[in-house]
């Protein structure tokens, strides 16, 4: 009974760590996009200007492109911790139902 008690305690815990990492990861690609965004509307400004260079281009195709990597990444990370805190869940109320049952 202890254990299962024990497991339900850590299943909450880890759930509600995960919780917190799909919060950090959601805010980590928040400020990504936040930064994108002011960098793509500096070089918006440059190229009415006519300020651009060949190596401004070079660069910001650059950083689209590792910033596309990283929503991606950032995306698959928090969609595999949602799927984890579900389970996780899941496995919570298994484990209470459970305790429930044998008190």
């Amino acid at each position: 009974m202890e254990t299962k008690l024990l497991a339900l305690a850590a299943s909450s815990t880890t759930r509600t760590d995960l919780g917190d990492e799909i919060r950090h990861l959601t805010d980590e690609r928040d400020g990504a996009m936040k930064s994108v965004t002011w960098l793509e509307a500096q070089l918006s400004i440059l190229e009415k200007e006519s300020r651009l260079t060949q190596e401004d281009w070079s660069w910001a195709q650059l950083l689209t492109e590792e910033r596309d990597r990283a929503m991606v990444a950032l995306n698959e990370q928090t969609e595999i911790n949602r799927v984890w805190a579900s389970e996780i869940k899941a496995l919570g109320d298994r484990c209470k139902s459970l305790a429930e049952a044998n008190w």
